[in-house]
């Protein structure tokens, strides 16, 4: 058992401890985002109102196909974020996250085309918004299903075809309580809107104690109908090995993990001690061991027709106690609600991390814009081609194909992006050895220099004999020679005279790049040859370091890769992985139009996120 764990540790990176930065000893009262706060965090993205249909789809399709899909949607959405999180380090001072670099603005570093730029930053956009959208409906409607089943009734202000202030004592439809009546607002809309736009306004961080407490819910919630369905009882022909309907396997299973569009902005709050590998490994192993024992254990408890949901079967049955009753009242908060402010604050972030818009004007298109947005859409069937349109176009491209693009696209410029810095860097170096041997000779001149001399032409600030494009070229090679010796997995070689600063903090992106030139203390100045030309003080390496004077504080950590392996097999992965998700999505898309030019109007996913 231990060499096949050694194994999975090797290419997988789960059980290391890389990937995080011990450069100094971690505050536990730091501010940033903890490593339970990240496994909440990302569990609570990953789960929605598509919980309660799982059952149902195993009872349809068998335990064979759906098991199958969890494993491949889960192995792609975490490669995915990690290949994002990787692409995100290649940018110029985040090679530790420290300049915040989210979703959007890594598509400026990325994509020269202006116009493809534009497309994929609107693509963005609209699938978080959607994916708001939605949850304040379903949020809206549960809160206003619950209150017709605890308090009897619900209000709500409508304008068609009912106009004005009305109640209801009965829920004119199963998923939509007022049917087909156009609402401005109702109760359950208003205890939404209460709830989450206050933590809309606030950071990620300020969030996570909320996120913790939705993850503990949904572990309450989770075991509860585990075991309720164990105490009902099992019947194994209800989950079959393979059912014979196998249309809503792939759509359902992928967008329950559409999560990666949050990823950027958890890692730059991400505190330094947290492994996010381990973060996001865990996250969805976590999420997709609940989806499948759910599915399959549920699926054997009850015979669930077409219209029906874990929910309303526990509501139903001989065994439904205190706990199922307090399990049902609190899945639409921690299932639905928590996740709002969460997605509000991803896009505030976005646009205005970004530089697409300044502060006020990101909160209103991430905050106030939505809640407008969701009037028209909060009954009737509107919510669900809204949902399926949004979620095929937009919520698919986003989570599953635009990372992939922007990976591979950020290890083709990757060499060329770090031979630029460096030349600049280095001309920068020159140009201060310059005024540095101007200002020595100024202050110390030999008693007789000729007239010929190189010293008297350090009045010009100008150094005699040197080809200035022979040294950019000079350091041009030696970079081609780190690149071709690394394998081209970071942009720089830790033997490199070339250190980034580590600091999380938003700071000049010129700050973050430092050149030592040596460890040894200043010498005086010693005449210069009046024979002999000045040669160019270029960087050169820096002396070993001595391994009982050397401190953790010194040693720089490479920066963050998807998997502890070369760059190659990365990239090989990212391929693969690309071509299986646009297979997928590619086939979800292509079946549901022709369903649509058959004369049908709905598609499969209405439940999902």
């Amino acid at each position: 058992m231990h060499k096949y764990m050694n194994i999975y540790e090797k290419y997988m990176g789960i059980f290391s401890k890389g990937n995080y930065y011990p450069i100094k000893e971690v505050d536990n009262n730091q501010r940033g985002i903890s490593f339970i706060g990240s496994i909440a965090l990302l569990v609570s993205a990953m789960t929605g109102p598509g919980l309660v249909t799982i059952p149902l789809l195993f009872q349809m399709s068998g335990w064979l196909i759906p098991t199958i899909m969890f494993i491949i949607a889960m192995s792609l959405s975490a490669i995915s974020s990690l290949l994002l999180c990787e692409a995100l380090t290649t940018i110029r001072g985040n090679e530790y996250f420290q300049r915040k670099i989210e979703f959007t603005h890594l598509t400026n570093f990325l994509i020269p085309q202006k116009k493809t730029r534009i497309i994929i930053q609107i693509i963005l956009y609209l699938s978080i918004e959607s994916v708001i959208i939605a949850s304040i409906i379903l949020s809206a409607q549960s809160m206003d299903l619950m209150l017709l089943k605890w308090a009897g009734k619900t209000c709500g202000l409508g304008f068609h075809p009912n106009l004005g202030f009305f109640c209801i004592n009965d829920a004119i439809d199963e998923s939509s309580p007022f049917g087909s009546n156009y609402m401005m607002a109702s109760l359950g809309f208003m205890i939404t809107l209460g709830f989450c736009a206050p933590l809309a306004f606030l950071d990620l961080v300020d969030n996570i104690v909320v996120q913790i407490f939705s993850f503990g819910t949904l572990v309450f919630i989770a075991i509860t109908w585990i075991a309720t369905f164990i105490l009902t009882g099992l019947h194994k022909e209800y989950v079959p090995l393979a059912g014979s309907n196998q249309s809503q396997v792939v759509g359902t299973v992928l967008f329950n993990y559409a999560f990666v569009t949050t990823v950027p902005s958890w890692v730059n709050d991400l505190r330094p001690d947290v492994s996010i590998r381990k973060a996001t490994w865990y996250s969805v192993m976590i999420t997709t061991s609940a989806y499948i024992l759910l599915g399959i254990l549920g699926g054997m408890t009850y015979k669930m027709d077409l219209a029906s949901n874990i929910i309303a079967e526990i509501d139903n049955s001989s065994h439904r106690n205190i706990l199922t009753d307090i399990a049902t009242f609190l899945f639409p908060l921690a299932g639905l609600l928590t996740s709002i402010p969460v997605y509000s604050i991803v896009v505030r972030y976005n646009l205005e991390r970004s530089g697409l818009c300044k502060r006020g004007m990101a909160i209103l298109l991430s905050t106030f814009l939505p809640w407008i947005i969701v009037l028209p859409f909060q009954s009737g069937f509107w919510l669900n081609i809204f949902t399926n349109w949004t979620s095929l176009l937009f919520t698919s491209a986003s989570n599953f194909i635009i990372p992939f693009y922007l990976y591979n696209l950020s290890q083709k410029r990757k060499n060329q992006i770090s031979s630029i810095e460096i030349i600049e860097q280095r001309e920068k170096d020159l140009e201060t050895t310059t005024l540095i041997v101007t200002s020595s000779a100024t202050a110390t001149p030999p008693p007789s220099v000729p007239p010929s001399s190189p010293l008297l032409n350090a009045d010009k600030k100008e150094l005699p004999n040197i080809d200035i494009n022979n040294i950019i070229e000079k350091a041009t090679n030696i970079i081609s020679g780190t690149s071709s010796s690394t394998g081209g997995d970071n942009l720089l070689h830790p033997n490199r005279t070339l250190h980034h600063r580590y600091n999380r903090s938003s700071e000049n992106i010129n700050d973050n790049l430092i050149i030592t030139t040596s460890t040894t203390p200043t010498t005086p100045t010693t005449p210069i040859s009046p024979i002999s030309p000045i040669s160019p003080m270029l960087p050169t390496s820096p002396l070993p370091i001595s391994p009982t004077t050397s401190s953790s504080s010194t040693i720089k950590p490479e920066p963050f890769t998807a998997f502890p392996t070369d760059r190659k097999c990365r990239m090989m992965v990212s391929k693969i992985a690309g071509i299986i998700a646009i297979i997928l999505v590619g086939g979800i898309i292509i079946y549901d139009l022709i369903k649509l030019a058959l004369g049908s109007n709905e598609f499969d996913l209405s439940d999902n996120n």
